[in-house]
C-alpha cells in the first residue's frame, strides 16, 4: 500500500500518535510518506499528488480534517481518507462515532 499522511504538528497536545499509528498500520513492503506542517502551509500543496496514493489521512484537528477531505473533494479524488484526531476537540471524529483521542 502506498499511503500519504499529512500531519499537522501543531494541532492538539503534539503527543506523536501518528507514529503508532504508522508502526499499527505498515506491512512490509508498504510504502508511507508522512508531510507535516506547522500550519503556515497551505495543504492544497500537501496534497497535490494524492491522486497517486492508495490513500490519504489527515491527522489533525477538525480544521486540518476539514481541509484536507475538501481539497480532496474540489480535486475530484476518488479514493479513501483516513482520520487520526490529534486536535484538541476532535468534533469530527466524535460526530462520526471516531475515538475523539487518536
Amino acid at each position: 500500500m502506498k499511503l500519504l499522511i499529512v500531519n499537522n504538528l501543531a494541532s492538539g497536545f503534539r503527543d506523536g500518535a501518528i507514529y503508532d499509528f504508522m508502526r499499527a498500520f505498515a506491512s512490509d513492503g508498504d510504502e508511507i510518506c508522512v508531510r507535516c506542517t506547522d500550519g503556515n502551509t497551505d495543504l492544497a500543496d500537501f496534497l497535490r499528488d494524492a491522486e497517486n496514493f492508495d490513500a490519504v489521512v489527515a491527522a489533525g484537528g477538525d480544521g486540518t480534517v476539514n481541509y484536507a477531505v475538501n481539497a480532496m473533494k474540489r480535486k475530484g479524488l476518488d479514493i479513501p481518507i483516513g482520520v487520526i484526531p490529534a486536535g484538541t476537540a476532535n468534533d469530527f471524529a466524535g460526530a462520526v462515532g471516531m475515538s475523539r483521542e487518536p
